[in-house]
């Protein structure tokens, strides 16, 4: 008969510090167990536990991370079985929740050497012959138990430091040394210093460490402690002499290449190093570093040089001493050493990311091999939150410049853009489409969110809502869904008959879900300005402060906050802050005062020295047509010709569309229109232009400028007989299938609703202007605009005794449209008759006290137009303040 080999007995000796042994009671080495990593790695995290054990979720997520839940359970299953089988079915206990070591038959001197930092513990015979712990033990596709390992090697550092400082303070001191303490703290009963995490060269030279360190200790200020700074330690090196300089070399190059990054701040490399230690003495946990700096966290790792290849792991610590994460890769001896570090750089950015919920920033560190792209999309992305949308619009086209597969940066792009031009652009049209065709690299929600923003700037606005709604179902939590489909509200409430007041609460929503939601909070602001809430408006000037970077120039929130509650002091100074801004952000802050703070004194204020000086031509026209805009709006036509006739010499066909916008919009006296076709006539005389009534197609800009100008002023007198003309003339001229943005489509149907206005046929006229806003607005036309669309519908809404329906479509002005300033006052004279006319005298006082402020300055030729907004409210009983101002 075969003799069988004896099974090992119990009890068996676990020695984890240095290389793993586990011996049996004859001191025969157990070798089926340490021959395989896995299960070995499997006991070390038994025998390590608290005494009520693992959770076997925590042993699969530590070992089996890359497996299914199905398989993962199987091999925890088989590898307790597989323990048992070695070390006796009674050494592992299990549950079905939790598994643990039987410490009486299993003996591991870490659980030995931590019995004996207790008090009354047995002496501990030395560790000086002891190596890091589990030294060797490296596993394949576990990269979380290299990261729990290490952690747990610095934890039982700190646990020696502090046993053999007690003793050491136990101890009786030398006379020399207790002056030296005392004569530094003689009030404070116990002494503080830095504590010292112990290498594992004995007992006695920690003694000699901790002395010296009490020696030469000082009072120290704590660091301010900064969350987002992380401090790059140096590396252990387990390869040859030649690549010692890796140790502190890797702290060189991956605090160079992270820094910068946004929502990271990185340690300078020499302080770092400083901080950690020198090679042989005592080297603290990175926990402790972290402390010292004011870091809120650590990065550690070692570079192990394996048959030719470079294994480099890392793992990042939280201040505290929590485990944030741990990273693996490899490099092909040092020809791949940069490669390797930027994989390194790229997921210690994505678990900063995980640690904040960040899919898209996980995504992102997914799917670009550049680490400069990667860069360049995070500066975007703090820059978007941040509000600034033009910085935020530079950083996104670097990243794609850098990495033209980029598919979330070409997303973010697009969006950016939008908000940095107001929809003045192509660019996101471009940078969706982009983002579409490389689809694949996207998640399923932004691939669902790309879509949708796609069809909104494509004029699907049905599949866009779908979409968005869509989105919010599936991801009820997502703040940039709730955003988008609030966003789309916003701005196409007017095509749709509803009032921009309808996405209030989707706003609100994406600020409860995404608190630091700047753009949420801008469009808050401006729905409180445009009901006249201040109240509301000063809690949201005061959520800017908290959201916005601090700037010289003032944030927009806070400028119409302080125009519309007429803080004349704060008013100056902004303005004064504004004279070193560009044209372009001067006459955005213009606009916001004049529609949404109600005030365009304030606006002219701004934008009155910018037509001189070395401006170009063009931007001195512009500056020019934005005062007559104004001027418009003070109800001050002959200031405002006085712009248009100066922008027409610098720039003719901006200005010929403007001055047919502000005639359309205000609706002037007589007189002041027969001025306009005088000065028209004038001008084209001296430009050799004949009658504009052949409205030839070949005439480049200038003729359908100048025949639409002259269409606007026949429809504003009721001249029905040109004017049916006009609309002929177009209709030859428009025969093919228009596309929506075709401006003598547009001019035809304009002309036509107004001459079914003129001839009594207002609905007609409505179904005309409803048809042409379900194609969208025109492109090269500031007359044919949201808020003009929305006002003439109002007219007629009003005339055919809709009053609900026309206040709906007044709500929408101002439209988030520079040239929307015009319009308002006429607006808000509409309002005012419809409220009075329903007996809503509160909302009637309101907007009579915001138009008579606008008014204040009025020409004399308007006074009649005041006189009766002023007799409208006397009718109705209602008291309107007196119109104070800038």
């Amino acid at each position: 008969m075969t003799a069988i080999d004896p099974l090992p007995q119990p009890p068996f000796d676990l020695r984890l510090l240095g290389a793993p042994e586990l011996r049996d009671v004859s001191g025969a080495s157990v070798q089926p167990i340490l021959a395989q990593p896995k299960r070995l790695a499997l006991l070390v995290r038994l025998a390590l536990a608290e005494p009520d054990g693992v959770p076997r979720e925590s042993l699969i997520q530590l070992l089996w991370p890359e497996m299914d839940e199905a398989h993962a359970r199987n091999a925890l299953r088989q590898s307790l079985h597989f323990l048992r089988r070695h070390l006796g079915a009674s050494a592992v206990l299990a549950t079905d929740t939790r598994v643990s070591l039987d410490a009486a038959l299993v003996r591991c001197d870490v659980t030995a050497l931590r019995r004996s930092f207790t008090p009354g513990g047995a002496p501990v015979d030395s560790v000086a012959r002891c190596g890091p712990l589990c030294a060797g033990l490296h596993l394949t596709g576990a990269p979380h138990f290299a990261a729990w390992l290490e952690h747990e090697c610095h934890r039982l550092a700190d646990e020696i430091a502090a046993a053999t400082a007690t003793a050491a303070v136990d101890a009786r001191p030398s006379a020399s040394l207790a002056a030296a303490f005392t004569s530094r703290a003689p009030r404070t009963p116990r002494v503080r210093w830095r504590r010292s995490a112990m290498t594992w060269t004995g007992l006695a030279a920690a003694t000699a460490v901790i002395a010296t360190t009490l020696t030469v200790a000082r009072p120290r200020a704590t660091p301010r402690v900064e969350p987002d700074r992380v401090a790059v330690l140096p590396f252990t090196v387990r390869a040859g002499p030649e690549l010692a300089y890796l140790r502190e070399g890797m702290v060189d190059l991956l605090s160079t290449r992270l820094d910068g990054v946004p929502g990271m701040h990185m340690v300078d490399a020499k302080l770092a190093v400083r901080a950690a230690g020198d090679r042989s003495g005592a080297r603290p946990s990175p926990s402790e570093v972290a402390d010292r700096l004011g870091a809120g966290y650590a990065l550690s790792g070692s570079v192990t040089d394996s048959a030719g290849q470079l294994i480099i792991i890392a793992t990042l610590f939280r201040r505290g001493g929590g485990l944030e994460g741990s990273f693996r890769t490899t490099a092909s001896a040092e020809s791949g050493l940069f490669a390797a570090v930027d994989d390194v750089a790229r997921e210690l950015i994505r678990m900063r990311g995980t640690a904040e919920r960040d899919e898209r920033k996980e995504l992102a560190t997914r799917t670009t091999t550049s680490l400069d792209a990667l860069r360049a999309w995070l500066e975007g992305e703090q820059a978007f939150r941040a509000g600034r949308y033009i910085a935020a619009t530079d950083a996104f086209q670097r990243a794609v410049q850098l990495d033209s597969n980029f598919a979330i940066a070409h997303f973010r792009l697009g969006v950016a853009a939008a908000y940095a031009t107001s929809g003045r652009s192509d660019v996101p049209r471009t940078e969706l489409a982009a983002a579409l065709r490389r689809g694949a690299q996207l998640g399923a929600h932004d691939r669902l969110m790309v879509t949708a923003l796609f069809d909104d700037w494509h004029g699907a606005g049905d599949s866009a809502l779908s979409l968005y709604q869509r989105a919010m179902n599936e991801r009820p939590d997502d703040a940039e869904a709730w955003f988008g489909y609030a966003d789309f509200l916003f701005h196409r409430a007017s095509q749709r008959g509803h009032s921009q007041v309808v996405a209030r609460p989707f706003f609100e929503k994406a600020l409860a879900l995404d608190t630091a939601n700047l753009s949420a909070v801008t469009h808050l602001a401006r729905i409180a300005a445009l009901e006249g809430d201040l109240e509301r408006l000063g809690a949201m000037a005061r959520r800017e402060r908290m959201l916005r970077t601090p700037s010289a120039v003032p944030g927009e929130v806070a400028w119409i906050d302080a125009v519309a509650s007429l803080r004349t002091d704060s008013v100056t100074a902004m303005v004064a802050a504004l004279a070193a801004t560009t044209d372009d952000v001067a006459a955005e802050y213009a606009w916001r005062a004049a529609t949404y703070g109600g005030d365009p004194l304030v606006a002219v204020r701004v934008m009155q020295h910018r037509i001189e000086g070395d401006r170009s031509r063009s931007a001195r026209a512009l500056n020019a047509l934005a005062l007559a805009h104004f001027e418009t709006q003070r109800a001050r036509p002959a200031a405002a010709a006085t712009w248009i006739e100066r922008a027409r010499g610098l720039a003719p066909v901006p200005a010929l569309y403007a001055e047919g916008s502000l005639l359309w919009a205000a609706a002037p006296s007589a007189d002041v229109l027969q001025g306009a076709r005088y000065r028209l006539g004038r001008w084209r005389t001296s430009a050799g232009i004949g009658s504009p009534i052949a409205l030839p197609v070949s005439g480049g800009a200038l003729m359908p400028a100048v025949s639409q100008l002259e269409m606007v002023m026949q429809a504003v007198l009721g001249n029905d007989s040109l004017l049916t003309r006009f609309v002929a003339i177009c209709d030859r001229n428009t025969s093919r299938r228009p596309d929506g943005t075709d401006v003598l489509w547009h001019l035809c149907g304009w002309g036509r609703a107004r001459h079914l206005t003129l001839v009594g046929d207002s609905s007609g006229a409505l179904r005309q202007l409803e048809a042409r806003a379900r194609m969208g607005r025109p492109r090269g036309s500031v007359v044919f605009i949201a808020s003009i669309a929305g006002l003439e519908r109002a007219r007629l809404l009003a005339a055919m005794g809709r009053a609900d329906e026309a206040l709906a479509a007044l709500a929408s002005v101002p439209e988030d449209n520079g040239h929307d300033a015009a319009v308002l006052a006429s607006a808000l004279q509409l309002r005012v008759q419809l409220f009075v006319s329903k007996g809503d005298l509160t909302s009637a006082r309101r907007d009579g006290t915001r138009l008579l402020r606008m008014w204040r300055d009025a020409e004399p030729s308007e006074r009649e137009r005041v006189e009766r907004v002023r007799q409208l409210l006397r009718g109705g009983h209602v008291v309107v303040a007196g119109a104070g101002g800038h």
